[in-house]
């Protein structure tokens, strides 16, 4: 028997389904990531889809390991990162029923509506009428033009959807800021296991009087500059607040330490709703959060 396979075809269809639908698991599930990562890991995924196609006399059982499970655990580790156990199963698990829906979405409208014949004549009239080029243009100006449509539609709703009114509450003193909504936040204090936030460094002036912020800020600059042999650490012990020290790791630095200072109160507005978390840790970030000056801190998803 002759069986002639089309391994661009493959690769093609698959990085369409794998873009959209890894798009709408960041919709979705509301994920921070960017949309080269995504590229990226649709890229991938249509790269697997392609070589177990090459192997149609591939075993069942392997081909389903391969398709359903190794690609769908590489492409969320490639378009969001690593995460803890249960986060990471809860993502995989949002993608197979977002998978399931789609197809089952896409399967009644091909098999159950003229789709089907339009879509049959149409590749008839396109293949005897418009060249590869021709039709490779058109795809990918339909392609861009999707893109700018979820950039625009993102840009103005990302403030409504993903920031929240914040008040930070220190002692007597208090400020007002915007919060950023992200469930990429998995930091905790260490020793007590609650979640972290994370606010800007600059917040503090309005939160503590000038002489406690510059005691703050030698304390800051001293675990930047690791000097382990420096007797400044007695600082501690000046500050009237209570202090953390919370380790984390990121792309581009394996591990470090961020200072964390125990704010009284942190409330957060959901519309007339408000929520109160008390004694919360919130680790000092120096630079700015938000390259368009949106929001100050970021919230961690378990404080909601």
């Amino acid at each position: 028997m002759y069986l002639e396979l089309y391994p661009d075809i493959i690769f093609i269809i698959n990085f369409g389904i794998d873009f959209i639908l890894l798009l709408l698991h960041k919709m979705v599930c509301k994920r921070s990531t960017s949309t080269g990562r995504l590229l990226l890991a649709a890229t991938t995924g249509g790269l697997i889809a392609a070589i177990v196609g090459i192997f149609p006399w591939m075993n069942v059982f392997i081909r389903f390991l391969i398709m359903n499970i190794a690609s769908s655990v590489i492409m969320l580790l490639i378009a969001y990162g690593r995460a803890s156990g249960v986060e990471f199963i809860r993502r995989l698990i949002s993608l197979y029923l977002l998978t399931y829906f789609l197809g089952g979405f896409i399967n009644s409208i091909y098999y159950h509506s003229n789709f089907r014949i339009k879509l049959i004549r149409l590749g008839s009239l396109i293949s005897s009428n418009l060249t590869w080029k021709a039709v490779v243009l058109c795809v990918a100006i339909a392609f861009l033009a999707f893109i700018f449509g979820l950039w625009l539609f993102r840009m103005v709703n990302s403030k409504r959807y993903h920031t929240l009114d914040t008040e930070l509450i220190l002692g007597d003193m208090k400020v007002s800021t915007k919060g950023l909504v992200d469930t990429g936040n998995c930091l905790y204090d260490p020793v007590f296991r609650k979640p972290v936030i994370i606010i800007e460094m600059m917040l503090l002036m309005d939160l503590m009087p000038a002489e406690q912020y510059q005691r703050l800020l030698a304390l800051k600059n001293l675990i930047a500059d690791n000097d382990q042999e420096s007797d400044n650490y007695e600082l501690v012990d000046t500050l009237p607040f209570k202090l953390r020290f919370i380790p984390y790791h990121s792309v581009g630095r394996q591990n470090g330490i961020l200072l964390g200072l125990v704010l009284d109160k942190v409330l957060v507005r959901q519309g007339k709703d408000a929520i109160c978390n008390e004694k919360v840790t919130a680790a000092i970030y120096d630079d700015m959060l938000s390259t368009c000056n949106d929001y100050h801190v970021i919230l961690h998803k378990e404080l909601l």
